[in-house]
Formats: C-alpha cells, structure tokens, sequence
C-alpha cells in the first residue's frame, strides 16, 4: 500500500494544465449535483472519480506536501497533486458502493479512497498503526500515524481519542467523533442518525445512518456558533448544536437543534423514556448500570444493565430487551408482562408475577436455600441475588433440556453435549478419569479436570516456556500452572495477600489453599467478567473485569492485578518499610545481626559464611547479590509468621520456614543440640546452627573446620561437602569449557559457566576415590568418580579423558587443563619450539618448550623445565613437577615391563601399564582396571566409556 511508505518522487517538470488529461477525467458515474462541482465549497460525496473530485474542493494545502497521492489533489488544477497521483488506476467499484455504510474489501484501494471508511473500525484507530481502511476525510485520515509531518485537522491529542472518556472538545467530525467514546447505548436504534455513534463499530449507530443522506456541510461550518440551516441534520450533528435556542431545553419536548453534547442531547428530552420514569433522564445510557431504572418506562435503563452472558441463555431477559441488543437477541420479542408493576420486588411472592418478562417478580419469591446450591433456579434470578448467586451465569440458549437438571448428580443424556455443557459433569465415567485423554464430560473442577488429563491440553501455551524464568502472558493461567512461577515478583513475596504467580512460596500456597477458587479453569481469563471469580486463588478473574478507568485512578484495584495490566499498573506493591540500622554498617564486613531483615537488605551479606551457599537452605545472611543470592536456595525471603512471634521463647511451628530463620531457635531443645544431627529446629546463629552439624553436607567426611579454610582438600571436592567451597579452584581451571567441581561455588561463578546446571552426587560417598570404577559416578557432582576409572593408556595420550581429570593425575595434562586465560593456541605447547608470549604459568610455561639445557641442575628449580620428562628439572625440584603422578612408589622401568608388580598394581600407577591383565579377565562381564586399556580393546568391551 502507497500509504505505509512515503514516496520521493522527483518531477523533472511539471505538466502544463491544458496538455494533462487525468484518467479520472469523466462524468458519467458522477452521482452529484454538477452545481456542486467546483463550488468552492468541499462535498465529500463528490470527491470520485466520475466527479473529477469534486473538482479540488476538498484538496488541503498540507495534502500537496506530503508525497502521497491524494484523491482529493488529483485534478489538473492542482497538476494531479504534484504528479504523484497521474499512474493511479481507475477505481473499478461502483460509485453508490463507497461511503454506503457496508464494508467493501475490494474497494480498500487508493483510487477507490479506502472506501470512504465503510470498513474502518474504531480498535484501527486506536492500534497507533497506520491503517489504510481508516484514511479518509472523516477519521482525519487516521491522524499522523499514515503520514511523515503530516498536519492534523483534530485539536485533540492523539492520547485522548479512544481513550474510554469522552471529551466534547473532540466530539467533532475531524477527532472522528472522539472514535466513539462519545456514543452512549441509547442513542442506537432511536430513530436518528447519530455522527458519534456512526461507525462499524456500532453497526453504523445501530442502522440509523444507513440510507441517511450525507452531510453536505462543510465541517468547519460545525460547531463554529453561527446557525447553518443547511448543516440542521442529524448526519451533520445538527449543526453541532449552533441553532439551538436556549429557551427550548428542558421543555419536555425533543428539540433536535438542541441535540448535541453541548445541551446534553436537549437534557434529555430527546430520549425515548415514559413520563412516569422516575430517573432523571441524564443518568440513562451513560454506560452505568441504575437498577432503579432498569424498568420499562425508563427504558431499561437503555441496556446498561445487561450484562453480555445474559444474551441469548434461553429466555428473557427484561435489562436486555432493548433495540441495542436486539430485544435479548430475539428472546423478548412479543412478550409481555401482565403484572402491576408495583408488584415487582415489593417484598411479597406473587405468583401470577413469577415469569420472564416479569423478571421473576423482581426475586421476591426466592428461597435463600437455594443461593449458590449449583442449580440455576429462576425464582431468585434478580440482582439483588446476584443471579442466583451466578449459578445462572453463561446458560445456552442453545441447549434442549431441562435447565435445571444439569449439575444434580444424575446422568441426563440430553443434556450431556457441548450446547449443554455436558451436564455440568454429572455423565462422567470414573473408568474414563486420568486415562490419558480429556473427555470432555469430565472437564469440570469436581473431577480435577479428567484428573488433570484436560488441563495438559487446556494449557495452550509451549511448554518449553513453562518455568523458563520468563514471564509468559500465554502460560499465566491454572492450565498452564501459572507458568511455574516465571511471572513472579520479588515484592509479591513480602504483600499481605495471595499470589497465583508465587505457588511455591510457602505463605502463598497455603493462602491459596485456603481461599480455592470456586470458579472453573475455562471461566478464566475468558473475556468475560465472572464476579464470582474476583478471588486470589482464582487469579482475579485473570483480569477479565479490569476496566480502563480502573487503570488511571490512584488505588490497587484487584480487577486489574494481572500481569499483562502490570499487576495494575504497579499501584499494588506493599509500601517499604524503613531500615532502622544505621547505614554505614550495611556492606562493612562485619556481621550486624540487626541488620539481616529485608529492609535493610540482609546486612548485604556481612554475616554470610561460605558453607551456607547453596547447602539447600535459605540463609537469608547470604540473601545477596554477591552470593547470588544463596546461591538460588532462596525461593522466597518472606515469613509468613508475624515478627512479634519470633525469637519470643514460645515455639511457633507455622513459623519453621527458613525465611523465618525457623523462628529463631523457639523450637529447639537440648535433646536437640546433643543428638549429632541437624535439627532445622536449632538452625539458629545463637545455636551456632545446631552447634555446628548443620555447617556441612550429612554424607561428607571431611572435618567441617576444613571446609573453606583456604587450603585444598581435594577429597573434600564432592557435592555433599560443597566442593570444598572453592579451596582447589585454579584459575586455569575457570572457563576452560570442562566442568571443575572444585570451581563450582558463587564466588567462582560456577566455574564461570561451565557448570550452571549440574545436581547431587547419585553416588554414596563411599564410591568415590576407592580405586573401584563406577561409571554412574563418572559426573562433575562426584568429581569424576574421584579418578577410579582413569587408567595409564588414557594419559597423556593426546585426548582429554575425564576420567584422569583430577589432582593426582595433573588433570591428564596439557590435553585438558589448558585454561581459557592462556593466550596461545594448544598446538603451540609442547611443539619444541619455545614461544615467548606462552611462556607463563596461565600456558604451563609453554609446556616445557622453554626449557634450556644450562637450566637443567643449576641448582635451582626452575618452572620451565619441573616435567616429568625433564627430570624435573634434574632434580632440582623436589616433590614433582606440574605433570607428575602423586604417591606412586613404582620404579619407571617397572611399567610395562611384562611383569605384574602388585606394587604398581593401582590407579596412581596406571595398573603396570597393563602387565596385571590376565586373559580370564577379559569378557568376562567385569570391568577390569588392569585391563581397561586400549590395547586390551577396554577389557573386550567391558569397561564402557562413554566420556572417550
């Protein structure tokens, strides 16, 4: 479409007048008056090609700088706007189908000018996208939003038209009648032709416009204070009130000159209301529901109380029986109450009353027995009763049988199908629940959803999204788990209500649990305000009932507590409290226990200690960004326990969450602190957290004062005792693209990345380092089975294997520990050349390249030469090299030498390279250590090795 690029079109020249023949240039479908062609005066209905435009009437100045054909410039007077318009088409739809009022796809094209507007709708010109159905003269050629510094004709702010208020300084044609904020329900099928009510949108003011002659004013005749009597119709707003005589309002008779916004549409003279209405005529069809004047003589308030569930349920509905809805879509049509109407809810049953067109007598014959009991019982079908307490909400008018026996726990069949509602469940199979398909007859909260079965396909959204950590507006819903937490926010977790969003907090879930929702997954969400549904547990309706004003007033309006509303535009966010400690402790490395609440940010850390990252627990001392948090342990920071309660000498069990610092200690006792074990009970800092056996992992062996002492331990590099909390981390070993256990701790970043994602050890710690080859242990949470299953042939061989990755074995040298820090490329160490730039301890000083022959027993030791190879630099270095095995008492002429030295018989030296293998050992079903080499094919395939 021209409209969405703005053309350069350069004219070498502009074509003279008399030489120009446009291909719009004829008369013969013109449908105007020839006198209104070329008058000076802008009509319109005449701006077509059979026209010639209305001969540039209505061409503005701005349109002829704007670089797009503009039909309205298409003459020769005005060089065919510029030239731009002279390669345009002839429109091919009849002239009497543009601007009739009905919507013509083939006719939204630039020479049939959009078709006057026929098809636009008021939700295009309010997407803030330019739309070409909506460019044409009476929607302000859809504002700036089509054009590049285009000048708008409407004194209105963009922001104000559609924005559910109306604005009388915008009721005017150029705003596009303030895109129909102005339009109120009883204005539609009253006989007149109303501009503001005249778009798709409202079916062209519910039929009124249609076959109405156009306005052939001009429109900066409107409104303007001087009386045009050729401007006094209603298509023309009656001249927007300029001939009204002030005398004439409030004379009890309709005054169509005083029929605007301006005189309140004559003050209400105008409305089709009975005289013995008793509601001042201005409050009817504002929008508001008025009960009082929900009657016929007030004229049912004109459909403000009908709510949509109530149009076409199977039977009448008083509220509904007006011309906008289409008299309850047919369901009133001929119906007529016979009663006094003095006898409508005036207290006292009367049964003669007890019909639809009556209103069920107005609700004086309900039994309160029946409020809410899951049948839709009509005798209490009023208002004040909330519709039977909604169980007569979304009835299908539609559905053949008996209303009320659906939902009585028995199988009626004519009632079991979709028109229905399958009997509100009452059909359901027990044989059929949670056999892995949704039957529909099933599908309802009091079977859990076919025990769930339903809900996996009620949830619409990928499930690759659920639990991503992103916020899914799609999978923020009951069948979808509420996207597992993903839309929850962190302040959610310290406000005084439920959240949906926070499940697995503690103090929400048993909040929603307390409060379920009644109402069912499909009502959710639906597009349809269930007031019923207006509950924590049920999400708040998942924002059906949230309105516009809601969202611009100052309060937290619950209707509108949805993620896609921004939980109501952030109005709900608990109020903070002050931090009482004073500030310059805060962050100071010194531990102010004061300091650990949430307002003062948990001390920022400064009563952390290492050993409380990530051990499964909140500790909220480590609830900090530097410690990421608690390393993740943290799925909520709030107690769900008032503070007066904790640390009060009574025991709280609701209070032993660890958000609670499990109520600081109350539930210990001394049997407690002397049993050996942890006792969440006594994981208090007081208590020295259960006198010191809740600092470590129940499955590790090493002496907790170990444990982050500085020093490395590396048999303490297992999960269970927190991989030592970093004590061996290298920095080679960060980011070398091998997962390090002794790097996975916060403060190492979790080996910078390399193993984001790893879980427990599966192994008992037992398993590991005791020379037997587990391979289910063979995983970055067991430190790789401690080296058991490394053997002499997979060292140094050119390949990394995992299985030697460890201290004893120099992580199998240069083929695996090369770290990401090194600057060289691999294959420049250990090539024999020695390369300067490599020749640091990051590259393991170029693997030995470097080397000189005058180092070599100099008396010192020298790092370039500390290999195995070298002599460790001839001996002078004591105690082994960078490559050299630990604790392997074996001579070197003893390996491979075809004899089995038992002494050399273990990990450390490599089985004897083999010289232990016996041939009963292969294929026997076992993994042999002695023959797990490459040359014994692995033990014949015994010993698997997946990490090879």
């Amino acid at each position: 479409m021209i409209l969405y690029f703005i053309v350069n079109l350069s004219l070498a020249y502009l074509l003279p007048e008399q030489s120009q023949i446009s291909p719009y240039d004829t008369k013969n479908r013109c449908n105007c008056p020839e006198s209104k062609l070329g008058d000076k005066v802008c009509n319109w209905e005449c701006v077509s090609s059979g026209c010639n435009f209305d001969m540039g009437d209505c061409c503005e100045p701005w349109m002829l700088h704007n670089n797009v054909c503009d039909p309205a410039c298409n003459t020769a007077r005005y060089q065919y706007d510029g030239g731009l318009c002279l390669n345009i088409p002839e429109c091919k739809c009849d002239p009497s189908m543009l601007g009739n009022h009905v919507c013509d796809r083939e006719c939204v094209t630039l020479e049939c000018l959009y078709d006057l507007g026929d098809c636009c709708d008021l939700s295009a010109l309010k997407s803030g996208v330019c739309t070409p159905e909506c460019h044409s003269w009476q929607f302000d050629w859809n504002g700036p939003k089509c054009f590049a510094d285009a000048p708008s004709m409407c004194p209105c702010e963009d922001i104000l038209l559609g924005d559910g208020v109306c604005h009388p300084e915008c009721n005017i044609e150029v705003c596009s009648f303030d895109y129909g904020d102005c339009c109120q329900n009883w204005m539609l099928k009253n006989g007149i032709c109303d501009p503001w009510c005249n778009s798709p949108t409202f079916n062209f003011d519910g039929g009124d416009c249609e076959d109405k002659e156009p306005c052939n004013c001009n429109y900066k005749k409107l409104g303007n204070g001087i009386c045009d009597i050729e401007c006094l119709s209603d298509r023309c707003g009656f001249d927007m009130g300029d001939c009204c005589d002030e005398n004439k309002v409030k004379n009890g008779v309709c005054d169509v000159e005083c029929y605007t916004l301006k005189f309140k549409y004559d003050y209400g003279d105008c409305k089709p209301i009975s005289k013995d209405c008793k509601c001042p005529p201005e409050v009817l069809g504002e929008g508001e529901c008025n009960w009082k004047c929900s009657t016929p003589e007030c004229g049912y308030d004109f459909g403000d109380c009908c709510e949509p569930w109530m149009i076409g349920n199977g039977f009448c509905d008083s509220q509904c029986n007006v011309p906008i809805h289409n008299y309850d879509n047919g369901e009133c049509e001929g119906l007529v109450c016979k009663c006094d109407r003095k006898l409508l809810g005036n207290g006292q049953c009367d049964q003669d009353c007890l019909t639809a067109e009556c209103g069920w007598d107005g609700g004086d014959c309900c039994d309160y027995s029946l409020l809410g009991d899951g049948h839709c019982d009509m005798i209490c079908y009023a208002p004040q009763f909330n519709w039977d307490n909604f169980d007569c909400n979304g009835v299908n008018n539609s559905c053949k049988c008996d209303l009320t026996k659906r939902g009585n726990f028995v199988c009626d069949e004519e009632c079991n199908n979709e028109e229905c509602d399958y009997d509100l469940g009452d059909c359901c199979d027990a044989a059929k629940l949670a056999n892995g398909i949704c039957d529909q007859e099933c599908n309802f909260m009091r079977h859990s959803y076919d025990n769930n079965d339903c809900l996996k396909e009620m949830c619409h959204c990928d499930l690759e999204k659920l639990g991503d950590g992103r916020c899914d507006l799609d999978c923020y819903n009951p069948a979808c788990g509420f996207d597992l937490g993903d839309c929850c926010e962190s302040w959610m977790l310290s406000n005084d209500f439920c959240d949906v969003a926070c499940l697995y907090n503690p103090f929400d879930f048993l909040c929603v649990k307390k409060n379920e929702c009644p109402c069912e997954v499909r009502q959710l969400g639906d597009g349809k305000c269930d007031k019923e549904c207006l509950l924590p547990g049920c999400a708040f309706d998942l924002g059906d009932c949230c309105d516009r004003k809601l969202l611009n007033n100052d309060q937290c309006d619950y209707e509108c507590y949805a993620p896609q509303f921004n939980w109501d535009g952030l109005k709900c966010l608990p109020a903070k409290e002050e931090c009482k400690c004073d500030k310059n402790k805060l962050g100071n490395k010194s531990c102010n226990w004061e300091c650990v609440n949430e307002e003062c940010g948990f001390d920022f850390g400064d009563c952390c200690e290492g050993w409380m990252i990530s051990n499964g627990i909140c500790d909220l001392m480590c609830y900090a960004e530097a410690f990421d948090f608690d390393g993740g342990d943290c799925q909520t920071i709030h107690c769900p326990c008032d503070e007066s309660l904790l640390g009060n000498g009574e025991c709280n069990p609701e209070c032993l969450y660890d958000a609670c610092l499990f109520d600081h200690g109350d539930c210990c006792t001394p049997e407690m602190l002397e049993n050996e074990k942890c006792d969440y009970e006594c994981y208090y800092y007081e208590l020295d957290y259960d006198n010191g056996f809740c600092n470590y992992r129940p499955q590790c062996n090493c002496d907790p004062s170990l444990l982050g002492d500085g020093v490395c331990q590396w048999e303490c590099v297992t999960s269970f005792c927190g991989y030592d909390y970093g004590d061996c981390c290298d920095n080679w070993m960060l980011g070398n693209s091998i997962c390090d256990p002794a790097c996975f701790t916060v403060s190492k970043d979790f080996d910078m990345g390399d193993c984001k994602g790893i879980t427990e050890c599966p192994c008992d710690h037992s398993q590991l380092g005791n020379n037997i080859c587990d391979y289910e242990c063979m995983r970055p949470e067991c430190n790789y089975d401690m080296g058991d299953c490394c053997t002499g042939e997979l060292l140094h061989n050119g390949h990394c294997h995992l299985e030697c990755y460890q201290e004893g074995y120099k992580f199998d040298a240069k083929e695996c520990s090369v770290p990401s820090a090194c600057p060289c490329s691999p294959d420049l160490l250990g090539n024999n050349i020695c390369e300067v730039e490599c020749n640091i301890p990051l590259c393991f000083f170029d693997q030995g390249d470097c080397c000189k022959p005058e180092m070599l027993g100099n008396g010192v030791c020298n790092s370039e030469c500390n290999y195995s190879y070298k002599d460790y630099d001839n001996g002078d270095c004591v105690g082994g090299g960078i490559d050299s095995p630990i604790a392997c008492s074996c001579l070197e002429a003893k390996y491979g030498d075809g004899m089995c030295d038992l002494e050399c018989n273990t990990a450390i030296c490599y089985y004897d390279n083999g010289d232990c293998c016996e041939n009963e050992m292969l294929g026997n079903g076992i993994c042999d250590p002695e023959c797990d080499m490459e040359k014994f094919n692995f033990d014949n395939g015994d010993c698997n090795h997946p990490y090879i």
